[in-house]
């Protein structure tokens, strides 16, 4: 074999992550009822440890995780590459992964055959006319179809939005945050605290409102029925899907993700045995999968293990980029200042206009941006089809290959010195920036996700709610000197990422809401 075609050395010091990673599953398991802490992991890390190893290359090299070969990228052209599809990358396939990934959420295996089967002429799924699939995509291509429609088309992305807003404003309503609040002088707020004053967990706050939000619009009312506790559930389950996501045992049911993801698979269940026309108010998007899914005949446990996904996905990242968007902002007097002023002229009607907040706050846009930059860097994932060269490295059909979108956010011929800083005014310095192919936050190529706009949609409806109803501030850590400022919250590193990661265990803001004045009815 040509030297310049050598195969790649597996870094001898990145130990199994597979080893870790379960580690740490089982002792976050027993921690529940022993109090063990777990071990920490940091995959980002190991990815800088790898390249240093390697005496900073950029050739692609090797891992061993979760029990199995991957090779990982080191060089952010080939990132940008790898996500626009360039001709070189023609050996990497992305439906490999997307039919492991279904397996991991509870689709069989003849399931997922079915659904990457192109309907034929004569077949009983090819429907001449069919108004449901009318160019005869096989079911993960209509799933992306529906993504697409639902998420990018303004009809149904505005009826979506506004459903979102309309959730969404009824939960920030200083009587309905008792899931969220501190208590005061050790009794409930209802028990002699000032009545429009509370002292908030940001992270609670933000991830139950927005999940709550998310679910009555995509579903409707159905999931809060079926399962009173949908949105605890869920929190709970998107905390812990990444053990399903890299494929770790479940430990007989004891693994963390287990009781939430089963939980919320009941619910699904449930909703989708119901009639269609008692689940009129769900979005468009489920509507056509489950009717799809009738005609292919797709297994019930398959059924809802496809309904999960696609529900992960939609709100794998929200939640999160929402919290270091709006921590960043309460924790910076300057940039709240800023954001206060951009945020008024959207209410001069009485009523939030999102479409003005996404196309004229220019703060607002470069702290979005900014946000996502430094909190946006989880891993693509390809399989190797056949063999593909990269910088000289032969890479080998069937092998997993890791693209870290973290290498395009922290390039310092990019981003300059300052890579490292939360600093939103390099968005507004430079407009361009956000549309260069290493700000890649919602991917690119044929994984650009299709819902960043209603993502951005629902993160400054957030907001713009928030400051509007009330004024927030920062008091300082219990027991502390009013000038003591609360540490800024460290994000979670231990565990593999599948999405943006929310702030370490232990670590959050808690925040002083004093609302305004009585929301107006809606």
């Amino acid at each position: 074999m040509p030297p310049s075609m050598a195969l790649m050395d597996v870094h001898h010091k990145t130990m199994d992550l597979a080893f870790r990673a379960q580690i740490y599953a089982l002792l976050d398991t027993i921690r529940r009822y022993w109090h063990i802490h777990p071990f920490f992991n940091d995959c980002h890390q190991l990815v800088d440890d790898a390249v240093k190893y390697f005496e900073d290359t950029t050739e692609p090299f090797a891992f061993q995780l979760l029990g199995v070969k991957m090779y990982c990228l080191s060089r952010p052209e080939d990132v940008t590459g790898v996500l626009d599809g360039v001709p070189w990358t023609h050996g990497l396939n992305f439906s490999h992964f997307i039919s492991e990934v279904m397996q991991k959420f509870g689709v069989a295996l003849k399931d997922v055959e079915r659904a990457k089967y192109n309907p034929k002429p004569g077949d009983d799924c090819y429907i001449e006319g069919n108004p449901t699939n009318p160019t005869h995509l096989n079911l993960i291509h209509f799933i992306e179809s529906l993504y697409k429609r639902q998420f990018l088309q303004p009809p149904s992305l505005n009826a979506l939005a506004d459903i979102f807003v309309q959730n969404l404003q009824e939960t920030l309503q200083s009587e309905n945050l008792g899931f969220c609040t501190r208590d005061y002088n050790g009794s409930l707020y209802n028990d002699g605290a000032p009545s429009l004053q509370r002292d908030v967990s940001l992270h609670s706050l933000v991830t139950g409102s927005m999940v709550n939000a998310t679910i009555r619009a995509l579903f409707g009312p159905y999931l809060h029925e079926l399962e009173p506790d949908i949105v605890n559930q869920v929190v709970q389950f998107n905390s812990h899907a990444w053990v399903l996501f890299y494929g770790l045992p479940d430990f007989f049911g004891f693994a963390p993700v287990c009781a939430s993801r089963d939980r919320v698979k009941a619910a699904l269940r449930a909703f989708i045995k119901l009639p269609e026309e008692q689940r009129s108010e769900q979005c468009f998007a489920f509507k056509e999968l489950l009717r799809w899914m009738d005609v292919l005949d797709i297994g019930e446990e398959s059924r809802v293990g496809l309904l999960l996904l696609f529900f992960f996905a939609s709100i794998a990242n929200e939640q999160n980029a929402c919290y270091w968007f709006v921590a960043h902002i309460i924790y910076d007097e300057e940039l709240l200042g800023s954001v206060k002023r951009e945020i008024e002229p959207a209410w001069e009607s009485g009523k939030l206009d999102v479409k003005y907040l996404a196309a004229n706050c220019p703060n607002i846009d470069a702290i979005f941006h900014e946000t996502l930059r430094q909190r946006a860097n989880t891993f693509g994932f390809r399989a190797v089809k056949e063999k593909t060269t990269i910088r000289g490295k032969e890479l080998q059909p069937g092998t997993p290959v890791m693209v870290p979108l973290r290498l395009l956010h922290s390039y310092e011929k990019v981003w300059g010195s300052t890579v490292d800083e939360f600093d939103p005014s390099r968005f507004l310095k430079k407009k361009t920036l956000s549309r260069q192919p290493y700000y890649r936050p919602f991917a690119g190529g044929p994984t650009f996700c299709p819902g960043r706009n209603l993502a951005k949609h629902e993160t400054y409806a957030f907001l713009a709610t928030l400051l509007h109803r009330f004024d927030v501030t920062l008091p300082p850590p219990s027991g502390e000197s009013p000038n003591k400022k609360q540490p800024f919250p460290l994000m979670e590193t231990f565990k593999p990422p599948t999405g943006v990661k929310g702030p370490l265990p232990g670590m959050d803001l808690f925040v002083k809401l004093v609302e305004k004045a009585p929301a107006k009815p809606l």
